[in-house]
């Protein structure tokens, strides 16, 4: 293959699991379409071998010196093997939670399109005051379902025009700014719905938190352990919006939070995320 490509100076195999040490033409070092030199290298299997490659280019880019060497390890872990295995480990279990989280999107996405079936503005903006509290009760019940939560009790109060609402950690309160709800403004009805969503997000985290501290298993609840771990370290030292409203936004209770309900929005919405 080397013989028959152009603009490729070295080629490191992976499949065949070949021990390929030294440079010797002919052997792994053979010449392009255009005359130039390739090498080839492999470095075995397993991590039963480390590679180290030393190339020198002249002016033009042509390869003019080559070290090819094998370093076998010995039965002892090796520090740079075990770092690559864990980062992989970390990789894999960040790509699986991420699907999970993309999952429980999907099932809030459900779940808003089927109680608010002409659309949240629509549907809302139909019903009586009284009625939109009950349909806000009964989506709020549906959705601790959906994000696999329990001992949430749901408070509709009037908070004035400077909150949606918020969740106390310590009783598993969630207050809901009743009169947003009431109003006649179709925008802010909608935001409620998603504010539902992230004050729930919350309470998944703060029950991750209690139930890793006292070693639950926390899978469930889809954050790895060096989430959780910043989760506890943030609510010891929460920023309020009315602090500094941009460190409010980038601290890790509320990055995640944010992070999910504008994922639930964009799936809403239709928008590639």
């Amino acid at each position: 293959m080397a013989s028959d490509l152009d603009g490729v100076d070295i080629i490191i195999g992976g499949h065949s699991h070949s021990v390929v040490e030294s440079a010797k033409k002919g052997e792994n070092v053979v010449t392009s379409k255009t005359g130039k030199p390739v090498v080839i290298t492999q470095a075995g299997e397993n991590g039963k071998y480390y590679g180290l490659l030393d190339v020198e280019f002249d002016a033009k880019g042509v390869i003019t010196k080559v070290c090819n060497q094998l370093v076998q390890l010995s039965s002892k872990k090796s520090p740079t093997i075990e770092y690559i295995k864990e980062q992989k480990r970390l990789r894999q279990e960040q790509i699986r939670k991420e699907k999970q989280e993309k999952k429980k999107a999907d099932e809030c996405v459900s779940l808003i399109n089927s109680t608010f079936r002409s659309g949240i503005r629509n549907t809302l903006m139909n019903q009586p005051p009284e009625k939109r509290l009950e349909t806000f009760q009964e989506f709020t019940k549906q959705a601790t379902q959906v994000l696999n939560l329990t001992n949430v009790k749901l408070e509709l109060e009037n908070l004035g025009a400077s909150t949606m609402g918020g969740l106390n950690p310590e009783t598993n309160v969630f207050t809901l700014n009743a009169a947003m709800i009431a109003c006649d403004n179709p925008e802010l009805m909608e935001e409620q719905v998603f504010t539902v969503i992230h004050e729930l997000t919350h309470k998944r985290q703060f029950d991750a938190i209690r139930d890793s501290a006292n070693g639950k298993p926390i899978d469930k609840y889809g954050y790895s352990e060096r989430q959780i771990y910043e989760f506890a370290r943030n609510w010891k030292c929460y920023i309020q919006p009315r602090e500094n409203y941009e460190w409010y936004r980038k601290q890790p209770l509320e990055n995640a939070a944010y992070g999910f309900e504008d994922m639930v929005k964009a799936k809403y919405y239709g928008i590639n995320f």
